[in-house]
């Protein structure tokens, strides 16, 4: 064989393996603008367990959060928790109950994060609390709510997966459906 069809074969050779991985990355391209994560409540709710119990001062008041239930309600695009609470002014008194907070679910690119952002008080229970001081445990509690919610991490991509890592520069939307979260990513 002379030189000169060594050179068109290994041309031939070259750019049907070429073509070969075009049509591949096409292919995977277009099946990837319609990729979905899911990432279950039973995940997520193993991420924020990790997180608690919290304690927080506002103004003279404690608070402690703890075992928190994730709720992901149908259709709904906000994040709530269910959580024990324990409210008190040192020395002064104590209360225990129970509190329902949400918020909506905000990504970030940066550094791959999922938080609840725009936390919001949906219901609070403390057993013997007179009605006249609830008004006040609830404003407070609605400050800790709004600012701790913020900081915790529902979820974060893990670079190391290569979906996920895909997911975090391709990210087109976030939603909670069907008691997950869904990551929709795409080109």
């Amino acid at each position: 064989m002379s030189r000169r069809s060594t050179g068109l074969i290994g041309s031939h050779a070259v750019g049907t393996a070429a073509l070969a991985a075009l049509i591949s990355f096409s292919q995977w391209g277009c099946s990837a603008t319609r990729k979905e994560l899911v990432f279950s409540r039973e995940e997520l709710q193993a991420k924020l367990s990790g997180q608690f119990p919290l304690t927080k001062k506002k103004r003279l008041m404690k608070f402690r959060f703890s075992e928190p239930e994730l709720l992901l309600a149908a259709n709904s695009q906000r994040i709530g928790m269910r959580l024990a609470v324990e409210a008190s002014v040192p020395g002064v008194t104590f209360f225990a109950g129970v509190m329902e907070a949400d918020g909506e679910l905000e990504y970030h690119p940066e550094t791959g994060r999922f938080t609840i952002a725009r936390g919001r008080l949906v219901d609070l229970e403390l057993e013997g609390m007179p009605k006249q001081q609830m008004k006040l445990f609830e404003e407070m509690a609605q400050a800790v709510v709004t600012k701790q919610l913020s900081s915790l991490t529902v979820y974060q991509l893990d670079q190391e997966d290569f979906k996920q890592s895909l997911a975090k520069l391709v990210l087109k939307s976030v939603q909670v459906r069907d008691g997950a979260i869904i990551v929709e990513v795409g080109l």
